[in-house]
């Protein structure tokens, strides 16, 4: 049996997204919330290059996408651009 479990790459978007939302909260309480131990938190936290993408903050809705749609077509790259982020939210 492994001494740790792998922290998914999710799991460490969601911290980030904890932290950026509330920069004030320490790495303990927010280990607390995800039941990690503080030390993996704040190593997550130290590592936000690791990140591929920006963590979203605004989710985009699904009337600003259907609007764009009814337009017409759109390729994946002109919705981002449209929306305001990158093309791996958008897909």
């Amino acid at each position: 049996m492994p001494k740790t479990t792998p922290v998914t790459f999710d799991l460490r978007q969601e911290i980030h997204k904890v932290h950026h939302l509330d920069p004030s909260r320490s790495a303990r309480q927010i280990a607390r919330e995800f039941g990690l131990h503080h030390k993996t938190v704040s190593r997550i936290l130290k590592r936000q290059e690791e990140l591929a993408e920006p963590v979203n903050i605004d989710p985009i809705r699904h009337e600003a996408v259907r609007s764009l749609l009814r337009k017409g077509p759109k390729s994946t790259e002109e919705l981002a651009s449209a929306l305001k982020t990158t093309p791996a939210q958008v897909v």
